[in-house]
């Protein structure tokens, strides 16, 4: 008895590696399914009803196959070739899933009344709940684009998104600034995110324009728009055009960088950027934004009381003071105290008394800027 239980073991693992060996010669035996040891010549292999309609992209179609409609084998995945020459799939995938029994995918090339021939490779890596054998099959499957399919033309959407940073409190001169040169002005980046679906044939015009006092300069953009003029001061239209077949589909995305400069933050508070897309003459879409101004400073003030005689090997006199940093808004960056000093005296320590602490040496303290509150903190330094 034990011999034939190894017989038969023997037996049933000889009849699974016959099937996975079908599986990889199926390719010569179109039109039949390996469900298990023994070929099924009985059981058409991936033949479903093809439910076709109109792509959303002009020129394309949508082919939806119910691969059990017709008693079919249902895989879990397939692999799809166009053996049609002129018809070729949209973003073609190495497999497609089968999902509830059903594949889809987009064609592109074919016209109403053709018939498109499919070649479809199924595989399945869960055993069947019968033999214990795993299914793969091979065939063609032929499909006809219905000849009364009347298609829209699929009209192109282009959607406008105006984002603006805040403007940050810089130097805005022509040459670099010197050392300690104080800001004079304010700056901030805008992005202009241009979304389009379907294809752009055409090409598109966009006119960016800041209400109130200030200039607008193009930076850059992922996308060969040209902008005229590069800069251009307030209440004066900057015009940039993307050239047509630039923009494909089904989706895409192009982005244009501007620089807006002001003189004072009051002109930042009043300033509003639009920007607006027009295609074949009629306006596609606009958004606006408004600024908003970085307020964070830094303010420094410093206490020292009456200076104390001390006497000892040296007699000299020392005083305590208490230098007191207070922030606003948000800090980057490192924030550092230097403590000087005039004539002959020395600073003898430094040392922060306050949560969140400074680091200190002798004459100087630092801090990150981030770790102080972003709408108001107050620190203090005791130097003697």
């Amino acid at each position: 008895m034990k011999n034939m239980n190894k017989l038969s073991r023997a037996a049933r693992y000889l009849m699974a590696a016959m099937a996975l060996c079908m599986c990889f010669l199926a390719g010569l035996a179109p039109q039949k399914a390996y469900a298990g040891a023994t070929p099924q010549a009985t059981v058409s292999c991936l033949k479903g009803d093809a439910v076709v309609t109109c792509g959303k992209v002009a020129g394309t179609f949508d082919v939806t196959l119910n691969l059990g409609g017709s008693g079919g084998v249902i895989p879990a995945t397939t692999q799809i070739s166009v053996l049609t020459p002129g018809v070729t799939i949209v973003s073609p995938a190495s497999s497609y899933p089968v999902i509830g029994g059903v594949v889809k995918l987009t064609l592109a090339g074919a016209t109403p009344g053709q018939i498109i021939d499919l070649q479809m490779d199924g595989s399945s890596t869960t055993p069947d709940p019968t033999t214990g054998l795993s299914i793969c099959c091979n065939g063609k499957i032929s499909i006809t684009i219905p000849k009364d399919l009347k298609c829209e033309p699929v009209k192109p959407t282009i959607d406008i998104t105006k984002i603006c940073d805040v403007a940050q409190h810089v130097w805005i001169g022509d040459m670099p600034p010197k050392p300690n040169m104080p800001a004079n002005g304010y700056v901030a980046m805008c992005h202009i995110k241009v979304t389009t679906t379907g294809h752009i044939p055409n090409p598109i015009s966009l006119s960016e324009v800041m209400s109130g006092t200030g200039t607008v300069k193009f930076v850059s953009s992922t996308d060969p728009w040209a902008c005229v003029p590069p800069m251009v001061p307030g209440n004066t239209p900057m015009n940039c055009t993307l050239p047509g077949n630039t923009m494909t589909g089904p989706t895409d995305i192009s982005i244009i960088d501007v620089k807006v400069t002001f003189t004072s933050a009051a002109d930042v508070k009043e300033a509003k950027n639009c920007a607006a897309a027009t295609y074949d003459g009629n306006e596609a879409d606009k958004d606006c934004t408004t600024f908003k101004v970085d307020e964070s400073s830094i303010k420094v003030t410093k206490v020292c009381a009456p200076a104390k005689e001390i006497i000892g090997a040296i007699n000299h006199y020392e005083a305590d003071c208490k230098i007191t940093v207070t922030t606003t808004g948000a800090q980057t960056g490192t924030i550092t105290v230097n403590e000087a000093m005039s004539g002959g005296g020395t600073v003898i320590s430094a040392a922060s008394s306050t949560t969140p602490s400074w680091t200190c040496s002798t004459a100087n303290c630092s801090i990150s800027g981030g770790v102080l509150n972003q709408t108001a903190s107050t620190s203090v330094i005791d130097v003697k």
